[in-house]
Formats: structure tokens, sequence, C-alpha cells
């Protein structure tokens, strides 16, 4: 293996490494920032127009 060979490897490995962090922080700034605003949103609204179903649903596990 000779060093260029070496060295791409190298580079091609840390930036996939890389992309896969971004990646990870990018979902968990969404679960985090965005997902449970919008969840709790909804919860909220069902709850307040009277769509126990929903509400309960969700809290058992039997919604989608």
């Amino acid at each position: 293996m000779n060093k260029t060979t070496k060295a791409l490897t190298t580079t091609f490995s840390l930036t996939i490494i890389l992309f896969g962090f971004i990646v990870f922080l990018l979902y968990v700034i969404y679960c985090y920032a965005y997902y449970d605003k919008y969840m709790e949103l909804e919860y909220t609204n069902s709850f307040n127009n009277g769509d126990y179903n929903f509400v309960f649903d969700k809290m058992v596990g039997k919604g989608n």
C-alpha cells in the first residue's frame, strides 16, 4: 500500500465518520427541538378539542 492509497483511505474514512456524526447531531436536534414541540402541540390540541381517544391511543401505544 503506497502513501497515496493510504492517505486516500484515511481521508475517506474520516469523511464518512464526520458525515455520520453530523447526521446524528441533526437527528438529535430534530427529535428534541422540533418533534417534541410538535407532539406536545398535537396532544394539547387533541385534548382541548375533546379527542380523548387520540390521547389515550398514543399514550398506551396503539396509535401510529
